[in-house]
């Protein structure tokens, strides 16, 4: 996920506002750990932050991806087609 993406994503930390720019700085000062518990909009309660998966992928994630984004949408959307083929609307 590109930083510009995530840049908006925001969470709650001990009744704190906190942008993904700060956790990422939090994460590099190990500060923040996985299962720091973290609240988000949209979500129903406080979660883990290894179980939010907008946060999991971009600070939990080590080494080296196996695809980047572009090869990640072109495999998703190929997989879409086919199903779309396989189960025709009419």
């Amino acid at each position: 996920m590109s930083n510009d993406r995530i840049s908006n994503v925001q969470c709650m930390l001990s009744h704190n506002l906190v942008f993904y720019f700060k956790m990422k700085e939090m994460w590099g000062e190990k500060t923040l750990r996985g299962d720091t518990r973290c609240w988000a909009q949209g979500m129903d309660g406080w979660r883990p932050l290894q179980s939010i998966p907008q946060l999991k992928w971009c600070l939990l994630a080590t080494g080296n991806p196996l695809m980047n984004e572009t090869d990640l949408a072109i495999l998703v959307l190929n997989m879409l087609i086919k199903i779309c083929e396989f189960y025709p609307n009419r």
